[in-house]
């Protein structure tokens, strides 16, 4: 028998570069076939797609622009992501998080301010 987990990553490769009308009718599909397992197959997708490294969500301290959003999407260099999630958190002071799968690259104000006040916490006179 198939588990979720396995539908979820046939689906989220089947679907990769289509358009929502050919997504839509792998979902059908799935859905007669697995009518059980609707809910824990979209759980499924939904854990998978935060470990791929088609799913990027960048985190600002202040809401960027589209051309802000299209200029850092582009500095990565990784094609096109499956999955981007922009979020904005006034705690990270300034500057930006980026989370590419389980790589994070952190360039916070928050980040740099953590890393002067461990170099002086361990800095002898």
């Amino acid at each position: 028998m198939i588990g979720s987990t396995q539908i979820a990553k046939v689906l989220i490769k089947q679907s990769a570069g289509k358009d929502a009308s050919d997504i839509n009718r792998y979902v059908s599909k799935i859905a007669k076939a697995y009518p059980n397992k609707i809910k824990t197959i979209a759980r499924s997708i939904r854990n998978l797609s935060q470990f791929d490294a088609g799913y990027i969500e960048i985190t600002s301290a202040k809401e960027l622009s589209e051309l802000e959003r299209n200029e850092i999407v582009k500095s990565l260099k990784i094609g096109d992501p499956i999955n981007i999630k922009f979020r904005v958190n006034n705690n990270i002071v300034a500057g930006i998080i980026i989370k590419i799968g389980e790589t994070v690259i952190d360039g916070s104000g928050r980040e740099r301010i953590n890393q002067i006040k461990e170099r002086i916490i361990n800095t002898t006179l």
